[in-house]
């Protein structure tokens, strides 16, 4: 009795030591586990911020055409001088669809004209796609983001409208119209190297964030495990 009662008690031991390692084996691997996929989702948040920079980089620099354009009205003192000339040295871009000025919210000079005919005419203070940025820049005295919208000339385009003043106060008194600049969608955001994201695996969302809060949704995916990369485009 004596020596089967050891035996139970060594039996039960190792039992218990077992288990015991056991469970500090699946401890550590579950620790292991957990700091493999929190730094690979911080590899991924890393991923995700810096192309979300890019986009931002990208979209800016392209919309900033736009303050060449204003700086040609204002050092004519409100003339139009050599429009396509200028234009021309701006346009060197193949996202860019157009550039344009107009006079008090009217379009008149479009470049290149060819293909953008049905611009021309066209009032920014009227009711319209992309009209409600225009009304905005003119309030805000800021560039503003519009888009992306369908265009009178076909196709989809996202655009910055700057309004431009001949003065030193941005008033009613002293706005002259609206320089804007159209970058043909989803092109204008090939720049941003959103490809890198792709062959990672990794499917994504492009939102912009506009005054109301409410969100833009620029590139749909219907694949789920979705990343969603904000973006606010604060170009000044």
């Amino acid at each position: 009795m004596i020596i089967n009662r050891k035996r139970a008690n060594h039996k039960g031991a190792f039992i218990l030591l077992f288990l015991g390692s056991f469970l500090v084996v699946m401890t550590v691997g579950a620790l292991f586990v957990n700091n493999k996929q929190n730094m690979e989702r911080a590899q991924m948040e890393q991923l995700v911020t810096v192309r979300g920079a890019k986009v931002n980089d990208v979209i800016c620099k392209l919309l900033y055409k736009t303050r060449v354009l204003s700086a040609l009205v204002v050092r004519n003192d409100g003339r139009v001088v050599d429009f396509d000339r200028a234009a021309s040295t701006i346009v060197d871009d193949p996202s860019i669809r157009n550039v344009l000025l107009a006079p008090g919210g009217v379009v008149k000079y479009v470049y290149p004209l060819e293909g953008n005919e049905k611009v021309l005419g066209l009032d920014f203070f009227s009711e319209g796609s992309g009209n409600i940025e225009a009304a905005r820049a003119k309030e805000t005295g800021t560039l503003v983001l519009g888009g992306p919208f369908d265009l009178v000339q076909g196709g989809q385009a996202i655009v910055g409208r700057l309004p431009i003043y001949v003065g030193d106060e941005k008033n009613d008194e002293n706005f002259w119209g609206i320089a804007s600049v159209t970058l043909n969608y989803p092109e204008a955001l090939n720049g941003a190297e959103l490809d890198e994201l792709r062959t990672r695996g990794l499917a994504f969302e492009i939102w912009r964030i506009i005054q109301t809060m409410e969100r833009g949704r620029l590139s749909p995916t219907a694949i789920t495990n979705i990343i969603k990369t904000r973006t606010m485009w604060s170009c000044r």
